[in-house]
């Protein structure tokens, strides 16, 4: 059951990448991305989807498979899909939100909105693989297949970061004064 819908879920990543592809091919050709913005840099093209969708999901889907079934209280998550959860969901919000901004030329909104994820990691795991999954589904439309799975990364490694610092420095200051 579980690589069942792990199988569909991959092909529904693949199905969005190809329309993105097709839609983008045929409304004035595939985007290319500069970094820095300057077309001097080597552009990544938005081609790369097909292949980062797919294995972002497998990998996203294979790490959740893995921790689910290390859990020693498993019922607690089972039959939970990946669509519902609720980390899945908040990054796909998020994703939508940075991207519906960025639409829309409201920059100055946004660059306060890229700050949120790291004040929400001072009290949740913003870096679990189903969060970098619905950000990166989120963002889809507005900035393709790879610069999503690049902005995740810098996002994710920072909320880890400041996840870990403000929590094991929590637990010192209790263990210290408790």
């Amino acid at each position: 059951m579980v690589i069942k819908n792990k199988l569909v879920f991959i092909a529904l990543a693949a199905c969005l990448a190809l329309l993105h592809i097709l839609w983008e091919y045929f409304n004035g050709g595939v985007v290319i991305h500069h970094p820095g913005a300057d077309a001097s840099n080597p552009g990544i093209s938005n081609w790369w989807g097909l292949v980062t969708y797919p294995a972002l999901a497998w990998a996203a889907l294979s790490i959740m498979e893995r921790r689910k079934t290390s859990r020693e209280d498993d019922t607690a998550t089972a039959g939970h899909p990946v669509l519902q959860t609720p980390y899945f969901l908040a990054g796909l919000a998020f994703g939508l939100l940075a991207s519906v901004l960025w639409q829309f030329g409201q920059e100055d909104i946004l660059q306060y909105v890229m700050l949120m994820p790291w004040v929400v990691a001072l009290f949740l795991r913003i870096y679990l693989p189903e969060t970098t999954l619905g950000f990166v589904l989120g963002m889809t439309y507005t900035f393709g297949g790879v610069l999503p799975v690049i902005f995740s990364l810098v996002i994710q490694a920072v909320g880890f970061l400041v996840y870990a610092v403000f929590n094991m420095g929590g637990k010192w200051l209790y263990k210290k004064f408790a």
